[in-house]
């Protein structure tokens, strides 16, 4: 199985990133599909007609979810914790409103309540500190 140009491009560039999307390649060809989460990404491998297709999500709500509740000893509910995970991928509250099926002023109320329950200015901070923290 070879690599198309921009996964080589990747590997090159990101070698953890590129030895991430490898072994979810190489498990989805033994096993048809593959998940892997290594803390920061998860990824989702699939064989297609003898080629991988790999998705990767960088910051997934469950992944936000999970290191939030061990980084600040509080929990997220989903809604929270989709809101943020987008935020901190960079998106605008009217991004999130679109992708997520709600108003901006929801996001908006979701995204203040993840802050003040994290005790935290914004998302700069809480990205800080999740990129501090191993």
């Amino acid at each position: 199985m070879s690599a198309s140009p921009l996964f080589a491009a990747i590997a090159d560039r990101e070698p953890l990133l590129g030895g991430f999307l490898g072994d979810c390649a190489v498990r989805a060809a033994a096993d048809g599909d593959a998940w892997l989460d290594d803390g920061w990404l998860v990824g989702r491998a699939s064989v297609l007609t003898g080629s991988v297709l790999v998705l990767v999500q960088l910051f997934g709500p469950a992944v936000v979810r999970a290191r939030v509740a061990r980084l600040y000893r509080t929990s997220l509910s989903g809604r929270e914790g989709e809101c943020l995970a987008l935020a901190l991928e960079g998106a605008e509250n009217g991004a999130i409103a679109g992708r997520l099926g709600v108003r901006p002023e929801t996001v908006k109320v979701h995204l203040r309540n993840a802050y003040r329950k994290l005790n935290a200015g914004g998302r700069a901070e809480i990205l800080a500190r999740l990129v501090a923290s191993p």
